[in-house]
């Protein structure tokens, strides 16, 4: 389910922008080191149960540290390091500071997080009844609707 709503427009290209910056800064250690500082040890990533929720969990780690990597791309230390100069690093400096792209993991992360709470329940250690597994993905579907103020033509292609 995550990996063809993965496949829409919107999720695409934002999931391709947050690759693009984690992808980034992942490769090159002083990165690293330079946003766990600014995040207190936090990391960008986060693993989740399959490969897709690691994408969205990772997506909703980025929006929790939206001004700290903002914060980062503006200061003395990004400014001062090898990485500010090169075309990649403006790359990724410039998508943090997109407006539009900040939107878009919003838009992602209300049509999605409430999926990624149920995968995370049916993958628990504990097998729950399939009564309450169907309970679950009700409320969810009930809470994406409530995420996009029940307006069917803002969430109708997840409810495929």
């Amino acid at each position: 389910m995550l990996e063809d709503i993965g496949h829409l427009l919107v999720h695409a290209n934002t999931l391709s922008k947050a690759k693009q910056i984690t992808t980034f800064i992942y490769r090159h250690t002083l990165l690293i080191n330079m946003i766990r500082k600014f995040a207190n040890s936090y990391d960008l990533i986060r693993a989740g149960v399959t490969r897709f929720a690691t994408s969205y969990l990772t997506l909703s780690r980025m929006h929790e540290l939206k001004m700290i990597l903002r914060s980062m791309f503006v200061s003395e230390e990004w400014l001062n390091s090898p990485f500010a100069k090169k075309s990649d690093g403006k790359k990724v400096e410039n998508l943090g500071g997109d407006a539009k792209f900040w939107d878009a993991i919003v838009f992602c992360l209300k049509s999605v997080i409430p999926l990624v709470k149920v995968l995370r329940l049916v993958d628990g250690d504990a097998k729950s009844a399939m009564g309450y597994t169907f309970e679950a993905m009700d409320r969810a579907k009930e809470k994406i609707a409530k995420n996009f103020d029940d307006v069917s033509s803002r969430y109708k292609e997840y409810g495929r």
